[in-house]
């Protein structure tokens, strides 16, 4: 699907946790969520990117609960 998002390998994941925009991208959905939810976000579970004229990064966080 032209446009849409894709799921990232999870060796692309391993590569891409050491890219600087992506570990600062990482660290403020963590402070975000943690500052308006008052909750500590689960481990990271999937990644999906979307290319455009960038690069939009989607992650899915487990929350405390496991969901």
């Amino acid at each position: 699907m032209a446009g849409g998002y894709k799921k990232i390998s999870a060796k692309d994941l391993a590569s891409l946790k050491t890219d600087e925009m992506f570990v600062r991208a990482y660290a403020l959905a963590i402070k975000t969520y943690e500052s308006q939810y008052n909750g500590q976000l689960g481990k990271l579970v999937g990644v999906s990117e979307q290319i455009v004229s960038g690069v939009n990064i989607k992650m899915t966080f487990e929350n405390s609960a496991g969901e």
